[in-house]
């Protein structure tokens, strides 16, 4: 269920929809008690009552909340109006980096203008334990004063650091000496769940997503050998 422009969950006034996601659909909204605009983020009404979804609404609202960093988008409150969840956050005016990918690629200044900030958001993510799990091109803005900031948490998965410390070393005594030197996170594997996606994972997409930045698949492709 869409949500039409001048619609009212709480004090957020609905202005318009900006789009939709892996968890959602997100509008621009108003903020009648501070007079402010925000990005509000629904959970469609249709599947709210969806356990797993609520959960990783829960999920997203606490990735964010661990996070305070300049290139990542800052969650403002978790909110629930007559069986609507909701989450807002500061408002990124600006363009996707899909949109700003010309068709050769970027300069390379203005390549590490944004790939320098990304990898330090990523960076300050995983030393909360914390991984995207779905970055991409379109899930990182540019804003009008040219900060890039990660978006889309939606996806976020929150790693049990200790837990995991454990199973690693368990692991280890359990396998050969030459399995425990493989990598335990390959995400190109058609065996990686989102249960057990590691940092690398959004490692990997991070490079993907600067080298997509960097030089375009088709134009790498097309490239003299």
């Amino acid at each position: 269920m869409s949500l039409e422009s001048g619609h009212q969950l709480l004090h957020y006034r609905i202005v318009s929809r900006l789009g939709a996601g892996g968890m959602g659909e997100v509008y621009r909204a108003e903020d009648t008690k501070l007079g402010r605009v925000v990005a509000l983020k629904v959970l469609p009404a249709d599947t709210a009552a969806d356990p797993t979804r609520l959960v990783r609404l829960q999920q997203e609202a606490r990735a964010l909340a661990a996070l305070d960093h300049p290139n990542i988008v800052t969650l403002l409150s978790v909110e629930e109006d007559d069986g609507v969840h909701f989450l807002t956050m500061t408002l990124v005016e600006g363009n996707t980096l899909t949109k700003l990918i010309p068709p050769g690629g970027m300069p390379l200044d203005t390549f590490f203008d944004i790939a320098i900030p990304l990898a330090e958001a990523l960076t300050a993510a995983h030393a909360k334990g914390l991984i995207h799990r779905d970055l991409k091109p379109s899930n990182v803005m540019v804003n009008d004063a040219g900060i890039v900031k990660m978006l889309d948490f939606g996806l976020a998965k929150l790693i049990d650091t200790r837990a995991a410390t454990k199973r690693r070393r368990w692991a280890s005594r359990r396998k050969a000496p030459w399995s425990a030197r493989r990598p335990t996170c390959r995400p190109s594997s058609s065996r990686t769940t989102p249960s057990t996606i590691a940092p690398t994972s959004s490692a990997w997409a991070s490079c993907s997503t600067r080298w997509r930045a960097a030089r375009s698949p088709s134009a790498a492709r097309a490239r003299p050998r």
